[in-house]
């Protein structure tokens, strides 16, 4: 699903069958006129120098697989500027979200990998230089099974 990068939501769902279960998986990632000290200055995704800003940001985003909310820590959406799209996609071992955003030559690719309901990474790659312009970043958790 896509929209303009205005106030407002993206949102996708799927049925992802990652190593033979079935799963229901609902994204949505809420946006908002990125007006206000808080969202003018620093660098984003999607936009070109700090000094220009972003027209839109993503402020919030919630995953949930079979209804239950998973945990979505900020650096998978806080540096998008200006969001586009959202989709989601099975993979062999679990789901992958896709946000793009931007626009011509700062158009980004924003893609996370998502394994028993935690993201594991986040690749972004900019358009315009894909081999110079990207973020990798890989996520570790600590099991809560009293391991």
């Amino acid at each position: 699903m896509s929209t303009s990068s205005q106030a407002g939501s993206l949102a996708d769902s799927a049925t992802v069958r990652p190593a033979g279960s079935l799963r229901v998986v609902k994204v949505v990632a809420r946006i908002a006129i990125a007006d206000g000290a808080l969202f003018r200055g620093g660098w984003r995704w999607g936009v070109a120098g700090d000094e220009s800003g972003a027209d839109s940001v993503i402020t919030e985003m919630s995953v949930t697989v079979d209804h239950r909310e998973c945990l979505v820590p900020r650096s998978v959406y806080a540096d998008l500027a200006d969001p586009t799209s959202i989709k989601i996609s099975r993979t062999v071992r679990g789901f992958e979200i896709v946000i793009c955003g931007g626009q011509e030559a700062t158009y980004y690719r924003a893609r996370t990998q998502w394994r028993g309901g935690l993201v594991r990474e986040r690749w972004v790659r900019g358009a315009a230089f894909p081999d110079e312009a990207w973020e990798h970043t890989l996520y570790g958790w600590v099991p809560l099974d009293g391991r």
